[in-house]
């Protein structure tokens, strides 16, 4: 009797250990579709989480973000990047989580364009040309704009010795002759264009006397001013008939021979520029410069001329 008591409680027991155990449908595991994602900031990422056994009794997820400032994240898993950083994104349910590693990166840059600051087209500049002690302002157009916000406008060149450029983009050529690199970078892009430097011509030569009488044989320095002083031209002196006056490289005029001749300086560079002249007139006998007056009919005047004749004017 007591044997069968026995078993009959032996038999409940394990039969109720059986029942225990097929109603515990705690959850086990949390699991995410995704454990490290890297994001552009100003994107969504869905990530989805499973929560195991699949019988489980606690089936309610919750998200959560270890930095906000970086991520956010809805009860649905969506994410949303909103810094460059790092960020934990945590899903939760019955006691159990599991964490996606989350990397907000830089918004790319696609292009970069170097165009000149007042053209409206902003067409691309890859190369130009500048006149020593001359400016130009360049801008960089950068797509899309939101990469501006974590890089900022970087301008540098290859040569500061033959040309400079300030970091808003002014040019300024600084040696006379020669090529240089104007670099803008934004993070780890860059753009390029070349910037050729030409000597500084004159803008004008003005010789300070428009005229001037020289007996035979005399020697006259060319008075002239010459507009900018600081350029790197070279002048060109000429005589429009040698054989009465001649000029020399630095404007020495040396009379030869009585009659006219006019002297002009010229720009190498730019000959186009507004020249310098001067008119010299070439005597032998000083006396022959000399006014002289005659009778004259009356509401008329005469004049002396260098030879000593008489022209009625």
């Amino acid at each position: 009797m007591r044997n069968i008591i026995y078993s009959a409680l032996l038999a409940a027991g394990l039969l109720a250990a059986a029942c225990s155990q097929s109603d515990d449908r705690s959850v086990t595991e949390v699991v995410l579709d995704k454990t490290e994602v890297s994001v552009v900031r100003g994107s969504d990422i869905q990530l989805t989480a499973k929560v195991l056994p699949e019988n489980a009794l606690e089936k309610t997820i919750t998200w959560s973000s270890d930095k906000k400032s970086v991520a956010v994240v809805d009860q649905t898993g969506l994410v949303k990047a909103l810094a460059v950083g790092s960020a934990n994104i945590t899903a939760e349910a019955g006691g159990k989580k599991a964490v996606c590693s989350l990397t907000v990166t830089a918004v790319p840059v696609e292009s970069i364009v170097i165009s000149f600051s007042d053209d409206g087209t902003g067409e691309a500049v890859k190369a130009f040309e500048l006149i020593r002690t001359k400016e130009a302002k360049l801008k960089a157009t950068v797509t899309p704009e939101e990469a501006l916000e974590e890089y900022s406008l970087v301008w540098s060149s290859s040569d500061e010795k033959l040309a400079t450029v300030s970091q808003d983009g002014v040019v300024t050529a600084v040696t006379k002759e020669g090529v240089a690199e104007i670099i803008v970078t934004v993070g780890e892009n860059t753009e390029k264009c070349s910037v050729t430097v030409k000597p500084r011509p004159v803008d004008f030569i003005l010789c300070e006397e428009a005229s001037k009488s020289l007996k035979v044989g005399e020697t006259w320095q060319v008075p002239a001013a010459v507009s900018p002083a600081d350029n790197d031209d070279t002048i060109i002196w000429a005589s429009s008939d040698e054989s009465v006056a001649v000029v020399g490289e630095t404007g020495l005029v040396e009379a030869k021979a009585k009659g006219n001749a006019k002297i002009t300086a010229k720009s190498t560079l730019w000959p186009q520029a507004h020249y310098g002249e001067c008119d010299i007139l070439v005597y032998e006998d000083e006396s022959a410069l000399d006014m002289k007056f005659a009778t004259i009919p009356a509401g008329s005047f005469w004049m002396g001329s260098p030879d000593g004749k008489t022209e009625g004017l």
